[in-house]
């Protein structure tokens, strides 16, 4: 009898924790709360462990607004597949330290808007579309390293960044000063570009790099035929 009562008391152990399982998306191991997991866009799925990681999966877009102002992501892992960061998902996350785009993604309108934690952003070659505002006002990013990929950067994609010190930039992206706003003090102290000082000033930014001797810079100087 008391074997069968000890077998009674497991299966409702089992099933009371199983509710708790599904409930809220919420993965439950040893009766604690492990990871947050759901879709974050119409093929795109998403978890967040208890350390503050959270990873994308899928393909498609990542839904406007879907991330905004929460306060528990430390870490975003975006894997490949994804294809668009839609407008405004991650702004002002206060928590944000870290961030992972793969190559297949493209970045919306202010997509990480008023990230002020945000110190490593890692943007793979492959990626060709960062729009406006996408990362202004991410106070504490010090490293910027743009991949070939990228098209064009003129609408203060990385504007109000003032902890901003270091810059790889290709001569096959166009950009101008208005990518940097509020850089225009001299704040940026090592650019890395493959182009010439004329391209620079041709895009308007040699005052933004006012501060930086020329001779400094990693320079490739590329000859037509002509």
């Amino acid at each position: 009898m008391g074997h069968v009562m000890r077998r009674r008391c497991k299966s409702l152990v089992l099933a009371v924790s199983m509710l708790f399982s599904a409930t809220a998306g919420f993965v439950m191991v040893n009766e604690r709360v492990m990871a947050e997991s759901g879709q974050c866009g119409s093929d795109s799925e998403y978890t967040l462990d208890d350390e503050g990681v959270l990873t994308i999966t899928g393909t498609g877009e990542i839904t406007a607004n879907f991330f905004l102002n929460r306060n528990d992501i430390r870490k975003v892992i975006i894997q490949e597949g994804i294809e668009m960061i839609e407008p405004s998902c991650f702004e002002n996350i206060d928590s944000l330290e870290e961030v992972d785009i793969p190559s297949t993604c493209n970045i919306s309108e202010q997509a990480f808007y008023g990230c002020n934690n945000l110190k490593n952003l890692s943007l793979a070659e492959g990626v060709t579309f960062i729009d406006a505002k996408a990362f202004y006002g991410c106070t504490s990013l010090e490293e910027l390293v743009i991949p070939k990929s990228v098209v064009w950067l003129y609408d203060e994609q990385f504007g109000n960044c003032p902890g901003l010190k270091s810059v790889t930039l290709s001569s096959g992206t166009f950009f101008d000063s208005f990518a940097f706003s509020g850089a225009t003090d001299g704040s940026i102290e090592n650019l890395y570009y493959d182009g010439t000082k004329s391209q620079l000033i041709m895009y308007g930014c040699e005052y933004i790099f006012e501060n930086i001797e020329y001779g400094k810079f990693d320079v490739t100087y590329h000859y037509m035929d002509g």
